[in-house]
């Protein structure tokens, strides 16, 4: 058993991109994967990604307005992949799902803040399991 299409195709980049949000513009960014093996296959990738803000006139950014876009496009992905959404939590600056399909259990966890020098830090890490059959 492999890991689920959502996890396989996500990517924070592209999803905010998605979003079109003229006052972010991406400045750096990485990204990484990684995975373990035994009775039960543990998948994880994680994005840190930082975007410069800017502000003119009356276009303000608006993060909390940000964030619920992309829970709700972050959700979409989901539905769109198959995947049933278990549980869905959220705060003030972060968000997240639980998720399953067929034998994959799943969590992604999204996080943003405000820096310093009109900055602004996305956080993404997606955990999940498979388990294994040996036959």
């Amino acid at each position: 058993m492999t890991e689920s299409s959502f996890y396989s195709n996500f990517s924070l980049n592209k999803t905010v991109k998605q979003l079109n949000v003229p006052e972010l513009k991406s400045s750096a960014g990485n990204s990484g994967d990684g995975k373990s093996f035994g009775e039960i296959v543990k998948y994880r990738r994680d994005f840190d990604l930082e975007y410069k803000i800017e502000e003119y006139g009356n276009k303000k950014f608006d993060e909390k307005f940000f964030l619920d876009q992309l829970r709700l496009q972050i959700s979409e992905e989901l539905a769109n992949s198959g995947t049933y959404t278990q549980s869905v939590g959220f705060s003030s600056n972060s968000f997240h799902f639980d998720y399953s399909k067929d034998d994959n259990k799943g969590w992604i966890e999204v996080a943003g803040a405000r820096l310093e020098g009109n900055r602004y830090r996305l956080w993404c890490v997606i955990r999940e399991q498979v388990e294994s059959k040996d036959n």
